[in-house]
C-alpha cells in the first residue's frame, strides 16, 4: 500500500481477513483503502465501525470512520469521528500516536462542509501548525465543495 499498489493491498486485506476476521488494523486499513477510493462505503464503514468498537481509543480508527461518513456525505457524524481522533491522539501517552496534522485538516474539512467555515480556519491553522504540507489552503476549500455537491445531487 505504501508503495501505491492500492488494488494489490486492498486484495491482501480481503485475503487476511477471510483468514482472521478479528484483525482490528486489516479492517481499518481495507475501511480507509475503500472510503479513499469511495468504493463500497457501506462495507467501509461497517469495517471501520467494528475496528472502532474493538480499540476505541484508536485515533487512527476514529478517523478512518470520519472519512467513510465524510465521502457518504454525513458531515457531522464525520465532525464527530474527526473530532474524536484529535481527542485521542492528544491524549496518547505513547511515542506510537502523537496529536497528527491530518486529523485537524479532517476536522477542518468536516466544518467547512458544514458552512463552519471560522471554524475550519481553526483547525486548518492547527494542521499548517503541526505539519508544512497543510500550507496549501487550496485542496482543503475543494474538497468540501465536492463533496456538498455529491450531497446536493441526492435524492431524498
Amino acid at each position: 500500500e505504501g508503495a501505491g499498489h492500492r488494488a494489490e493491498a486492498k486484495r491482501l486485506y480481503e485475503q487476511v481477513l477471510a483468514a482472521r476476521s478479528d484483525l482490528t488494523a486489516a479492517k481499518n486499513d481495507l475501511a480507509r483503502l475503500l472510503a479513499d477510493a469511495g468504493e463500497d462505503l457501506e462495507r467501509a464503514r461497517v469495517l471501520a465501525s467494528e475496528a472502532l468498537q474493538a480499540e476505541p481509543d484508536r485515533a487512527e480508527i476514529a478517523d478512518t470512520l470520519g472519512r467513510v461518513y465524510f465521502k457518504k456525505g454525513h458531515f457531522e457524524p464525520a465532525l464527530r469521528q474527526f473530532r474524536s481522533a484529535v481527542e485521542a491522539s492528544l491524549r496518547a501517552a505513547d511515542d506510537v500516536q502523537l496529536e497528527r496534522a491530518e486529523y485537524h485538516h479532517h476536522m477542518g474539512l468536516a466544518l467547512e462542509a458544514l458552512g463552519r467555515d471560522a471554524e475550519a480556519a481553526v483547525a486548518f491553522a492547527r494542521a499548517r501548525q503541526l505539519e508544512a504540507r497543510f500550507e496549501s489552503a487550496g485542496e482543503a476549500r475543494s474538497e468540501p465543495e465536492a463533496a456538498r455537491a455529491v450531497t446536493a445531487s441526492k435524492p431524498g
